[in-house]
């Protein structure tokens, strides 16, 4: 079976699965139709799981790889967020497709790259996050520009966890502090990575500080209210509700409303006005 994507040739073989799989309690661990990566792979052997039937679909360009995790990981995320709002959900998909695809000559584009090679979960994070933040920038009225940077910088929002340990982020359950303060490094990592790029400090802002929290709590800076400009707060928002309510090794799974409700017991740390607008986008 295949990882994810492997950049040294346009073009490569893929194994997607034949059937849903689950555990021996029937919760869903493999989609059908989904790509077979190695992190995947290795989640099903720890469920005594060895063998899957898959289908070899031929030769793919890594654009055509791209864009079907895309469209794999928006239908999920629709579903697990019960969006109301279709209209504006297609168009932060459409838009989150043109910051990957027309951005192949751009330097980052390694980086785009490189986050769909190091860890499946960690590239599905970096879609539902630029995804999440487009749907609440959109209905803010940022222009198609203002989209476009906002989404870019919300799917390279982790990209400091490339230069981390796998053992660490893949590391189930609680981590020590020793470990929490290497995680934390991502920030600074992820930003010292774009810094050649001379990319708008926008985008360095949104990867540098979306672990800051409103009453100073945050890290690495530990910024407060104004402090944290509007492009910030949003991928906050959507990095927090995006953890909560999807598979992350080290966090306890919630559903989108138990999500929301702690989300908002804690107004001292987020942006109600876009927690509140973003549920009402969402929750039917």
């Amino acid at each position: 079976m295949s990882g994810y994507i492997n950049t040294d040739s346009e073009y490569k073989n893929y194994f997607y699965a034949e059937n849903d799989i689950c555990d021996d309690r029937g919760i869903l661990l493999l989609r059908k139709g989904q790509l077979i990566t190695d992190d995947i792979r290795e989640k099903l052997s720890k469920h005594g799981i060895k063998n899957v039937k898959a289908s070899d679909r031929g030769q793919q360009s890594i654009s055509q790889i791209h864009s079907k995790v895309i469209d794999s990981v928006t239908r999920n995320l629709e579903e697990r967020l019960k969006v109301q709002d279709k209209g504006l959900f297609e168009k932060a998909n459409l838009i989150l497709k043109s910051v990957i695809f027309e951005n192949k000559s751009k330097p980052w584009w390694v980086c785009i790259n490189a986050l769909a090679n190091y860890l499946g979960w960690l590239y599905t994070h970096s879609i539902d996050v630029g995804l999440i933040s487009l749907v609440i920038a959109a209905r803010l009225g940022y222009s198609d520009q203002e989209l476009f940077n906002i989404g870019l910088s919300a799917l390279l929002h982790d990209v400091g966890k490339l230069l981390e340990p796998k053992a660490i982020l893949q590391k189930p359950g609680s981590l020590s502090e020793i470990e929490q303060n290497i995680v934390r490094q991502h920030c600074d990592l992820g930003a010292s990575s774009l810094q050649g790029f001379n990319l708008p400090k926008e985008y360095i802002d949104v990867v540098m500080q979306h672990h800051e929290r409103l009453d100073g709590s945050g890290y690495p800076r530990g910024l407060k209210g104004n402090d944290i400009c509007l492009n910030v707060r949003i991928v906050i928002v959507a990095d927090v509700v995006d953890k909560m309510t999807s598979y992350c090794p080290h966090e306890k799974l919630q559903d989108m409303e138990c999500a929301m409700r702690r989300i908002k017991s804690q107004n001292e740390k987020y942006p109600q006005d876009l927690v509140l607008m973003l549920e009402e986008l969402l929750l039917a």
